[in-house]
């Protein structure tokens, strides 16, 4: 992956047509390590993992450096992946603890006034309704609609 971002360049304007693309992920990924010294897995757990009250270690996809693949590689037991989608619904909040700021979270529902923000899949057919979206490094169903927080 490392190889592939230091060749990869721009396919268009910011802004002016969808296309998802690992290296993103990765790339932020890549300053977050170099920035904590840490490793995506040991930031995850810190950060996260080890606050949402999960009963077992999470995992990633390791390459053949030993590189975390941040862009797909997560794995966690069924028991606790809910708790990290619970986290989101929400707010960032688990019971009275706030782990995340509520202001991100409400990114992955939707903008602050409420509308959504969706992103028709180019493989989709125009006549048929998107079935996911994509925005702020998250996939979202577009039948999801975000609550109020803890509701």
């Amino acid at each position: 992956m490392r190889e592939h971002l230091a060749t990869a360049r721009a396919t268009g304007e910011p802004g002016t047509e969808f296309r998802y693309e690992n290296g993103n992920v990765e790339a932020l990924a890549e300053v977050l390590r170099r920035i904590t010294g840490l490793s995506t897995s040991a930031l995850m757990s810190e950060m996260i993992w080890s606050r949402i009250g999960a009963e077992e270690d999470a995992s990633y996809l390791v390459d053949t450096d030993g590189a975390e693949a941040a862009c797909g590689g997560f794995s966690a037991t069924a028991r606790d992946v809910p708790r990290l989608g619970e986290l989101v619904r929400c707010g960032g909040a688990v019971g009275d603890r706030q782990i995340v700021p509520e202001a991100v979270t409400a990114l992955v529902g939707g903008l602050p006034d409420g509308h959504p923000r969706r992103v028709r899949l180019p493989a989709a057919p125009p006549d048929s309704p998107a079935t996911l979206s994509y925005h702020d490094l998250w996939w979202i169903l577009n039948a999801f609609v975000r609550p109020g927080r803890g509701g």
